[in-house]
């Protein structure tokens, strides 16, 4: 990992982290106290992704809700640091011809439920346009990912 490039992080428990690296199929979950990589996982994205954005779950417990909130250049994901299991939730496509344009993502946190706030970029008639799109997490949803956890 000495050599490569880390595009985000995100520490999901005291001295563990999960690292997006630059143009890599995979992340890496770190334990920043051996200073090592625990694991290995693929995006099962193509290995040109650039791996942007990473979040914790909001409420993120180790044992009742493992879940890490991944968006590369193709999809948003839900990743469980327990399990090493990945699911694609929603595509959020990244690209243009007129060349790369920053993206972002952000959490918006309400009473009970939670939005992932993302931009997608596209071309219309020769013009580049960008759009506002949200991931609305319901209580009902996260109950379930609860549920997930448990098994």
């Amino acid at each position: 990992m000495a050599d490569k490039y880390v595009t985000r992080g995100a520490e999901y428990s005291p001295d563990k982290m999960l690292a997006c690296v630059n143009e890599d199929e995979c992340f890496y979950l770190i334990d920043r106290a051996k200073k090592q990589p625990i694991s290995k996982v693929k995006w099962n994205s193509p290995a040109n992704s650039y791996n942007y954005e990473v979040f914790c779950i909001p409420g993120f417990d180790s044992k009742k809700l493992p879940f890490i909130i991944l968006r590369d250049d193709f999809m948003i994901r839900l990743f469980n640091v327990n399990t090493q299991k990945i699911w694609s939730i929603k595509e959020a496509p990244y690209g243009s011809k007129f060349g790369k344009i920053y993206k972002t993502m952000d959490i918006i946190l309400n009473d009970t439920e939670f939005e992932a706030i993302y931009l997608v970029s596209d071309e219309r008639d020769e013009q580049q346009v960008t759009h506002i799109n949200r991931v609305v997490f319901t209580e009902a949803f996260l109950q379930t990912l609860r549920s997930m956890a448990a098994i």
